[in-house]
């Protein structure tokens, strides 16, 4: 890749907008302590995730993906590069799978690598975070999954089970906990290890293979994934699980009947959005149908006024402002420090304010709880979108 001067041309080590990865505050310490040498090293994010071989399979396939932050997202995006495929008909050890790519990152940070022999100088490489979507992230980490006790990946939140139906669902209800630290995951591992009986401490199951990773923190190298987290999860939820759910017919929130979605189909597809916008409108009765960033436009874009068009109640209507807002601060292209306390804020009395609102603790599932530790993400690493799976899904 770094053989083609157009994309060496690209290679850039500081951002004016204050919005990509090399503007965080990790990437900045790095380049301050001497750790990432300026106009000569690079720094990588990496991402796995399973995916059908094709439609009804059993079989998965389970890529190992990069890309350098030092490029623009542009170039970032079309030069990903494939490390590693697993394909079978189960998941992989996670462990076996990153062994010769965890060797292979070793050399590159320790030893380096000339882009031709006679290159004065030996190009290193840093991996800086991990981009992965929650089920991809606790077995990489070797801790619970995600409906399992002690199962956040940022803090020590146990959750709790509470009554849905016949079954029960794990929430997790109030602020964060005690955040995860690399010595407290380390001191966990040896736990386990130590006491055969135990299945887990604080959620960790055991050893990762990521512990053997030089520069890569367990515990801080990973981010909420905006895509999975957010716009798959949070939002996807609240219209699915929430608005139009039969279940809650007859709560002042409900839209679920035919006139309601088909009055905000009607406002939704009379929108003409602009050209940075590539996916129209497309009703909500085939919302099972949308992509990523179909969810993305309703959220940013079409929720709050097709919500205000059909009536929705203002209470509700100002509560899910607060969760647009947040994620508008967080997505920007320029973060000011004023626009991230705003967004924290709001995020923060969205999550904390959700189960009075709605009058039931079971919507501050999982993904709810992980918007809490989206502001240290976009502190560590800025934008969402510069950290998130869209380029990698892709």
């Amino acid at each position: 890749m770094l053989s083609d001067e157009t994309v060496r041309r690209e290679l850039r080590w500081e951002d004016d907008s204050e919005s990509d990865v090399i503007s965080g505050q990790l990437y900045k310490s790095l380049l301050r302590r001497g750790v990432v040498r300026k106009e000569r090293d690079l720094t990588i994010q990496f991402n796995t995730d399973g995916v059908e071989a094709f439609k009804s399979s059993s079989v998965q396939m389970w890529p190992i993906q990069v890309c350098v932050n030092e490029l623009p997202f542009k170039f970032r995006k079309e030069n990903i590069i494939l490390c590693g495929l697993w394909y079978d008909y189960c998941k992989p050890n996670m462990n076996t799978f990153l062994a010769p790519f965890i060797e292979e990152l070793n050399s590159l940070r320790q030893v380096g690598f000339k882009v031709n022999p006679n290159d004065p100088h030996f190009i290193k490489v840093h991996t800086l975070l991990s981009s992965v979507d929650s089920m991809a992230r606790a077995p990489l980490q070797n801790i619970q999954y995600v409906r399992g006790e002690s199962s956040c990946s940022f803090c020590l939140h146990p959750g709790e089970d509470v009554a849905v139906g016949e079954g029960s669902a794990r929430c997790f209800l109030g602020d964060i906990y005690p955040l995860r630290t690399n010595a407290q995951h380390l001191r966990d591992v040896n736990r386990v290890q130590a006491d055969p009986t135990l299945k887990h401490v604080n959620g960790v199951k055991g050893p990762s293979a990521l512990l053997l990773l030089d520069g890569f923190d367990i515990a801080n190298s990973f981010v909420p994934d905006y895509l999975h987290c957010v716009l798959l999860g949070v939002v996807k939820t609240m219209v699915d699980k929430c608005w139009l759910a039969t279940s809650n017919h007859g709560k002042p929130y409900y839209l679920g009947n035919d006139a309601k979605i088909n009055q905000i189909d009607s406002f939704m597809l009379q929108i003409f959005p602009p050209s940075e916008i590539t996916r129209l409108p497309r009703s909500l009765h085939r919302r099972k149908l949308w992509r990523g960033h179909e969810w993305k436009n309703f959220l940013l874009y079409h929720s709050l006024p097709c919500l205000k068009a059909v009536g929705f109640p203002e209470k509700y209507l100002n509560h899910w402002f607060l969760l647009v807002f947040g994620m508008s601060c967080f997505l920007n292209d320029y973060i000011s420090e004023d626009s991230y306390v705003k967004g924290k804020k709001s995020l923060r009395e969205y999550v904390l304010t959700l189960q009075d609102v709605y009058e039931t603790p079971t919507l501050n599932k999982f993904n709810t709880h992980l918007l809490l530790h989206v502001p240290k993400s976009v502190k560590h690493y800025r934008a969402l979108w510069a950290s998130s799976t869209f380029s990698f899904e892709s």
